[in-house]
């Protein structure tokens, strides 16, 4: 039987991307239909790779890793490379977040779904992605204008952010075309002989 997909070796020197890497492997699990414990097991211990698997011998130490079970090898690792943040750290990180310049609203509200992820805001998240949205953009005008809105969702506040954005960026191409047409008229003028 063919395997589905491949996942690589987890690169213990970026432990923050412990919990995606958990992910992938789940999924590459379920896509090859390995349900039983042991060979979970097995499988991960052969593509974590070899400094993971150091990492967790001595992280288990005495017992052998080859002992442990799949769900432990997991709780153990993620202990180790996903202590977890306190919410209120996350929280501060999260409020104090704000739209960078030259920053695209789309990469913006994509690290903050990201800083979230560690919040606990639950069912309220949309609401907290809305007052970071309004309170966060790098745009007074357009500031302005969410901070009118009476009843303004995220999605609203974010379908105005990229409007604003297109329309942003219609206006630099459209000068630019303007300024390159006038070079363009001057050059010609001024190689005409009188």
């Amino acid at each position: 039987m063919a395997t589905l997909g491949n996942v690589e070796h987890f690169n213990p020197n970026n432990p923050g991307a412990w919990d995606a890497y958990k992910e992938r492997v789940e999924l590459f699990l379920k896509a090859n239909n390995i349900t039983e414990d042991d060979r979970k097991q097995a499988v991960f211990l052969n593509i974590c790779g070899a400094a993971t698997y150091d990492i967790l011998r001595s992280l288990i130490s005495p017992a052998k890793v080859s002992d442990a079970s799949y769900e432990n090898v997991i709780k153990t690792l993620s202990a180790h490379f996903s202590p977890g943040t306190s919410e209120i750290v996350a929280r501060f990180k999260f409020y104090r977040r704000n739209q960078q310049v030259g920053e695209t609203i789309s990469v913006y509200v994509k690290e903050l779904r990201k800083l979230a992820e560690e919040c606990g805001f639950g069912s309220s998240l949309d609401t907290m992605l809305r007052d970071r949205l309004v309170c966060g953009v790098n745009h007074e005008a357009l500031q302005k204008r969410l901070l009118a809105e009476s009843k303004i969702t995220f999605k609203k506040g974010l379908e105005m952010r990229v409007a604003h954005e297109v329309a942003a960026e219609g206006i630099a191409v459209l000068k630019q075309t303007q300024a390159d047409g006038a070079k363009n008229v001057n050059t010609i003028n001024s190689s005409k002989p009188y």
